[in-house]
Order: structure tokens, then C-alpha cells, then sequence
């Protein structure tokens, strides 16, 4: 399947409710060159407005009365995709996991798509070995566009549909440009992000089932600890954060802001953005405090 052929396609039908080709972009000058996006209409366009910050908890219950992904439209499916991650036209036959591949109406980058696993057992928003495992396999198996990446926020890190989905999009974070420190003590699998301005842990994209990443998550979950996930065809990026409630400033920051790319609102933020005073309010409204830290880095320790 050309994937990136039937979305260029969507993207000028009906389907979108912003055009990808209204969008703005520039690199920040400074020492980590984020990428800034601005498209005027995107917020009053997108399904479901733009979310005000307030306190959410990691595990809501589905609710079908508000909007999830068993309302899309057939149109807005581009393909469906198997346990092992390949990309098929029509769904996969037989009893195991698969998970539909559907045009994201609003899109903010190339190729930006949902995968949401098992759309009709209405999971809500919260990390699931078999979701975490389609999502690994699929960034793993699909290197036709080498800058592929799928993204994850958590309940409470700006997710804004309770409904088990990732995001898949082409485009390369400023985060991933960051030096890998050693490894965390006592820990064989996870490094920190050297030089960032939150807290960033990261991991070699695992060959196997992803037990050790879902252990963090299922830890991030049950401690309340909100966060968002990167994944590269080579590293997982995980950011434990702050919840959304204290993200009260100008940028929303969901994953793609926590990575790298602020999606602004406004013009003036478009062209006003320093190096600096990004820096400065991803560590204000998202890095955990020390005692938060603490209880995450002590869990690292033995995975």
C-alpha cells in the first residue's frame, strides 16, 4: 500500500477539516533548534476544539456518549494494521489483535495518522501490552519514510480522546538530536536525554515484546505520573510530566511540544518564539519535581 498517496488524498477532500498545506513551519535559532508550527484555523477546525487544562486522571472509564473512534467515518480509514505491524487495505482475518489506520482530520504534520488497536473493544486512553506491541512493530517494519515516528500522549498529558490510539506522523524531533547519557544505574535498559530541558528517559527500540517499556508505563500509570512517548525506528523516548492542569501558559504542551515542536496559536507567537523562553516554560509547566524524579528514577533501578 502507498500509505503517503492515499493520505495526500484525504488531506484535499472533504475529510480534512484543516489543509496540510496551510501550515507554517521554521527552525528556532539556539542551542536546540525547535521546530515551530503555526496554522491559523487549525484550533477552531480541530474535532473537539482545543482543550482548556484541567485535572485528569490516568484512568478514566470509556465513555460512549463522548466522541471516540467508533464514530469516524468509513472514509477516514486509510488501512488496517496487523500484530506484526504491516499495513493492509482491508483488515487482517482471523482472532489476533489488529488495529485501524485512519486518516487524522486535523492533520499537523506529513502522513498524520491514528492507530488505534481493537477500535470496537473501546479501551480507553491507557498504555496496553498488545497496543504498545502493534505500535513497536509497525515503526519497526515500515521504513519507506525514514523520518516515520509514532507518538503517544497519556491521560492527563493532553490526550484528547479517551480511546486507545496512538499518533503516526513523518518528521524528525528536535529531542532525538540530544546526546544518550549512560545508562541509569542499575538499570539495563533505560538511558537518560542529555541537555534537554525536561526530564527525558530513553531506551533502544526493543527487537521483541516491549516488556520492559511496558512495565515503565504500567509504573507511570500506577503512581499517577502523567507522560508522553516517542517512538524512532532506533529509541523510545519516554517523558514523565507534570499533569496537564499545570500547564497554564501559552503553549499546549502535548507530545509533539514536549519533543521538540511547539504548535502555537497565534502569529506573533510564530514569529516571537526564543530558544530561550521555550526552554524555560517546558521546565516550568512540565518537568516532575525531585521527589516525583525520585520515585521514577528508583523504579529504573531494577528494570
Amino acid at each position: 500500500m502507498d500509505l503517503l498517496a492515499k493520505w495526500r488524498c484525504l488531506t484535499e477532500s472533504d475529510v480534512a477539516r484543516t489543509k496540510f498545506s496551510e501550515w507554517e513551519e521554521r527552525r528556532v535559532r539556539g542551542p536546540h533548534e525547535w521546530v515551530v508550527k503555526f496554522n491559523e484555523g487549525h484550533w477552531a477546525k480541530k474535532r473537539g476544539g482545543r482543550h482548556a487544562p484541567e485535572e485528569v486522571r490516568l484512568t478514566e472509564p470509556f465513555d460512549d456518549e463522548k466522541f471516540n473512534f467508533t464514530k469516524i467515518k468509513e472514509e477516514e480509514v486509510i488501512g488496517w494494521v496487523d500484530e506484526g505491524g504491516r499495513l493492509f487495505d482491508s483488515r487482517p482475518d482471523g482472532d489476533g489483535v489488529s488495529a485501524m489506520f485512519a486518516f487524522n482530520v486535523s492533520p499537523m504534520f506529513l502522513g498524520h495518522s491514528l492507530i488505534i488497536p481493537n477500535p470496537e473493544e473501546k479501551h480507553p486512553q491507557v498504555m496496553n501490552l498488545q497496543g504498545l506491541s502493534i505500535a513497536v512493530n509497525f515503526i519497526r517494519n515500515n521504513t519507506a519514510h525514514p523520518d516515520g515516528r509514532i507518538v503517544y500522549n497519556s491521560l492527563g498529558g493532553f490526550a484528547t480522546v479517551n480511546h486507545l490510539h496512538f499518533h503516526y506522523l513523518i518528521q524528525r524531533f528536535p529531542v532525538e538530536e540530544h546526546p544518550v547519557a549512560g545508562s541509569i544505574p542499575g538499570s539495563g535498559t533505560f538511558s537518560l536525554v542529555s541537555g534537554y530541558p525536561t526530564t527525558v528517559v530513553t531506551a533502544p527500540l526493543p527487537d521483541s515484546t516491549p516488556d520492559a517499556l511496558m512495565s515503565l508505563f504500567g509504573f507511570l500509570i500506577n503512581s499517577s505520573i502523567p507522560y508522553n512517548a516517542l517512538f524512532s525506528p532506533s529509541r523510545v523516548y519516554i517523558f514523565p510530566r507534570k499533569n496537564q492542569v499545570e500547564n497554564t501558559g501559552k503553549y499546549r504542551m502535548a507530545v509533539a511540544e514536549v519533543s521538540g515542536c511547539p504548535i502555537v496559536q497565534s502569529k506573533e507567537e510564530y514569529n516571537g518564539i526564543t530558544d530561550e523562553e521555550y526552554s524555560e516554560a517546558m521546565k516550568r509547566e512540565i518537568d516532575v519535581d525531585e521527589a516525583t524524579w525520585k520515585v521514577v528514577e528508583g523504579f529504573l533501578r531494577g528494570v
